[in-house]
C-alpha cells in the first residue's frame, strides 16, 4: 500500500478494534461457527470477523497479503487454499483484476499458481462497491484447547497491499 488505509471491522468480537489502519500486520481471531460463505439460493453465512475497505469495483487492480496461523491447516478460512498443498504455516495470496475475470493466485517464491478464476465479477453492475481486506473463519469446532465456545482460530496477516485505479 502506498498510503495508510483504514479498514472497517465487520463482525468483530468484543474487545477487538472497530477499525484499524492497515500497516504491516493485522491479527484476526474467529470463534467456531463463523464463516463467510454464500451458496445461492438458500445459504448465506456472513458472520466471520473481517477488516475491509470498500471502493468501486471498476477501480480494483490488485490485492496481496500473506497469512500465518498455528492451526493444523493453514488456510485461515480460505476454502480454495484447503484444496492446494501449502508448505509450512503461511500462504501468500494475490488477487488480480484480469478483465473480464478476477484471478486468485497462491504465490510460492517467484511462481504464481492460479487457484480460482471468478468469471462473473466484472460482467454487470460496475457501479457496485468491492470489499477488499482480510478475514478469518472457523465454520466448525476443531480439536484443541477448548473454551466454553471452542478455541478461536487466530490468523496473522502481513504485508497487505492494494492497488486501485483513479
Amino acid at each position: 500500500m502506498s498510503a495508510a488505509v483504514t479498514l472497517e471491522g465487520l463482525n468483530t468480537p468484543p474487545g477487538a478494534p472497530i477499525s484499524i489502519t492497515a500497516d504491516y500486520s493485522i491479527t484476526v481471531s474467529a470463534l467456531p461457527g463463523t464463516d463467510l460463505w454464500r451458496k445461492p439460493p438458500a445459504t448465506s453465512s456472513v458472520n466471520a470477523p473481517a477488516y475491509v475497505v470498500y471502493r468501486p469495483l471498476k477501480q480494483f487492480k490488485r490485492a496481496r497479503v500473506t497469512e500465518r496461523t498455528t492451526a493444523a491447516t493453514p488456510s485461515g478460512g480460505y476454502a480454495d487454499l484447503s484444496l492446494v498443498p501449502i508448505d509450512g504455516k503461511s500462504a501468500t495470496i494475490e488477487v488480480l483484476a484480469q478483465k473480464p475475470s478476477l484471478k486468485v493466485y497462491l504465490i510460492r517464491g517467484d511462481k504464481k499458481i492460479m487457484i480460482r478464476q471468478v468469471t462473473w465479477v466484472f460482467q454487470d453492475k460496475q457501479d457496485l462497491l468491492l470489499g477488499v481486506g482480510v478475514f478469518a473463519a472457523r465454520p466448525a469446532k476443531m480439536e484443541g484447547k477448548e473454551t466454553e465456545k471452542g478455541e478461536a482460530l487466530t490468523v496473522l496477516f502481513e504485508g497487505l497491499e492494494m492497488e486501485w485505479s483513479d
